[in-house]
Formats: C-alpha cells, structure tokens, sequence
C-alpha cells in the first residue's frame, strides 16, 4: 500500500485488460474525465475489461460523483464489487453506473442520490447482483435501474415512467416507496420474477407496475 495509487483512475490507466485493482477504505470524489464525444464526465472511467472490488465493502469504500459527474463508467466485461456510489449526475444515462453491455456486472454495491437526465437515476445497463439503490432519480424512465438485476432493493426512487425500474429484467427484488410524476410506480415495461412489491404509487396509472409481466410476485 505504500507505493499505491491515490485515486482509482490512476490505477486504471496503468491496468492491463483483465487485471484486478484493489482499492481501500475512503471516499474517493477526485478526478474528472470524458466519454469522447458523450458530454458526461465520470469520477471513474473504466475503458478496459477490470475487476474494480474494494477491500472492506460499501460501507468503507465510496466514489462520490459531486453532483456533476457520474459515478463511474463501465466498459464490456468490466466489474466492479463492494463500492457505494453516490451524487452522481448524469446529462444522459446512469448517474451512478453507465454499463457497456450486460457482460458488465456490478455487485454488492449501494447506489444513492445519484441522477440522471435521461434514464436509469442509478444505473443505466449492465447485470447488477445483490446491491441497494436508495433515494434516485431521474427525469425519464427508471428511477434507479435501466438493467438486469438480480436480488437488489430498490426503495424510494422516483422518476416518469418506472420509478423503480423500466425498460428491465429483475429476479428476487424488492421494491418499496418509489414514485412514479407519471405512471408505474414501481415498474414500467419490465418482466418481473419472484419480487415483492410494497406501497410504490404513481400520479397517474400503475402504482405497482405498468406495461410488465409479474411471474410469481407480490
């Protein structure tokens, strides 16, 4: 550790595809860089396939967007594991995590008051496994996720169309107390698989879900 990087991004540019970083307890909120031509600048950018995983967990190891960049950019078979991402701003997708493809897994992560523009407050794309995503928004279609998630909590979001999630894939998730301005509440055009869904409302029409398919839910 005495000779380690002082930010992510560091450690990123100097990775070889397929390499593991590790990263240590603290809030990282340094660093700024682009997307060519997105207009998105991202606290972290991850071009190449990388196991990003912290040491000790969210709870200890944060990336704080400032509430002008987003979280964290995430390439085609790029991971990230154990991070809380947060004030994250997006003027497109994915204010927390913009993930390439869904060979792009995030993993026991907390995503909070981070937004987006356009959808997907926390995150937009990817497979997301077993993380919490509290207090997101957006100003289009899913409050935190425009994904594939398995085993997540998605509670009190908000955002248009879906203030949970829309446009998504979510297998073993709870959804709790999003709010959708327009319609479904807690989902909108999305295919859900033994979920729980509780006290989600919207403005309009679809407290619970909108335009979906529940396959063993409540």
């Amino acid at each position: 550790w005495s000779s380690a990087a002082t930010n992510i991004q560091d450690a990123i540019d100097v990775a070889n595809p397929g390499e593991q970083i590790l990263v240590t307890n603290g809030v990282y909120a340094n660093s700024s860089r682009e997307i060519p031509y997105s207009g998105v600048t991202n606290r972290v950018v991850v071009a190449i396939p990388l196991a990003i995983a912290s040491v000790n967990g969210a709870a200890a190891t944060w990336i704080d967007g400032g509430s002008m960049n987003r979280c964290i950019y995430l390439t085609n078979g790029a991971t990230l594991n154990g991070f809380t991402l947060t004030n994250g701003y997006s003027q497109s997708d994915g204010g927390g995590a913009f993930c390439a493809a869904t060979n792009t897994i995030v993993t026991d992560c907390v995503l909070t008051g981070n937004r987006a523009d356009g959808n997907g407050g926390a995150v937009s794309g990817g497979t997301v496994n077993n993380c919490l995503m509290v207090s997101n928004s957006c100003n289009f279609g899913g409050g935190a996720a425009y994904s594939f998630l398995n085993d997540c909590t998605l509670t009190g979001n908000s955002g248009l169309y879906g203030a949970g999630a829309s446009w998504a894939t979510l297998n073993h998730c709870q959804l709790n107390s999003n709010s959708s301005g327009s319609i479904g509440g807690g989902v909108a055009s999305s295919t859900l698989n033994n979920c729980t869904l509780l006290g989600n409302i919207a403005a309009n029409n679809g407290g619970a879900g909108i335009y979906s398919t529940f396959t063993n839910c409540t």
